[in-house]
């Protein structure tokens, strides 16, 4: 690996941890079973002459996938209250 393909490596990763970090922290799951259901509708449009609206429902719905994912990640790691 190169030096130029290492640091594309290096910022990618620390772009993707503020990326996630800020996610978490602004709770943007709340959005996201709206920005599923949007981006499955506009990806119904998708046709023979309006491809690139077909693409821009396609990352609609996979933000709002990766919202949901991390919102059930959050979830499913609060402290227990009940005893075992």
């Amino acid at each position: 690996m190169s030096f130029e393909q290492a640091v594309g490596v290096l910022l990618g990763v620390g772009i993707g941890a503020t990326f996630t970090t800020q996610v978490v922290a602004l709770n943007l799951g709340r959005y996201s079973l709206s920005l599923i259901a949007i981006g499955y509708v506009v990806n119904l449009f998708k046709g023979s002459t309006r491809k690139k609206v077909g693409h821009v429902g396609t990352c609609i719905l996979g933000l709002g996938l990766v919202f949901y994912g991390l919102d059930i990640v959050r979830y499913h790691h609060l402290p227990s209250t009940s005893p075992l």
